[in-house]
């Protein structure tokens, strides 16, 4: 994982430290399968396949 000044604050850990550490290394259990799933919804959402679904069904929008 590589993150930014922010993320590393919260997380209580320099950016070096967490470079190549995963959410379950970092964070207790309940609080890393948070993120895993947030990360996994957002990534899902801007799936190219998915916007050009999307697109599809309301016209609305133009990728290239």
């Amino acid at each position: 994982m590589a993150c930014n000044q922010a993320f590393a604050e919260y997380a209580h850990k320099t950016q070096e430290e967490i470079v190549g550490l995963t959410d379950y290394d970092i964070f207790d259990a309940e609080t890393a399968a948070h993120f895993v799933e947030d990360r996994e919804r957002f990534i899902k959402a801007f799936d190219k396949d998915n916007m050009l679904n999307t697109i599809k069904k309301h016209g609305t929008f133009i990728i290239q």
